[in-house]
């Protein structure tokens, strides 16, 4: 039964359909990159994503006045002295 499932999986193997660079019957490796090649390979061209750059940081100053905590440390920052205002952000 072992040597059926053997015959069964090689034959079923050579049927599946893989890629073959030229004559050569091994599977081409130079479209699988590693995944340091992929990660890698455009690093260069990257810009990475600042928060401040999609505008998340903006979207927190503007709706600070809608939370009613943090409305009062905007509003009087001195009286809140766990907190402290950078740049308009509560720290």
């Amino acid at each position: 039964m072992a040597d059926t499932e053997a015959r069964t999986a090689a034959t079923n193997h050579e049927g599946s359909a893989c890629h073959t660079h030229g004559e050569d019957t091994n599977p081409i490796v130079d479209d699988d990159p590693t995944l340091a090649e992929a990660l890698f390979q455009h690093a260069a061209d990257i810009v990475p994503a600042t928060v401040e750059h999609n505008g998340f940081l903006r979207e927190i100053r503007r709706h600070y006045a809608e939370d009613k905590l943090f409305a009062l440390i905007i509003a009087k920052p001195r009286d809140f002295h766990d907190f402290s205002l950078k740049d308009g952000l509560i720290q």
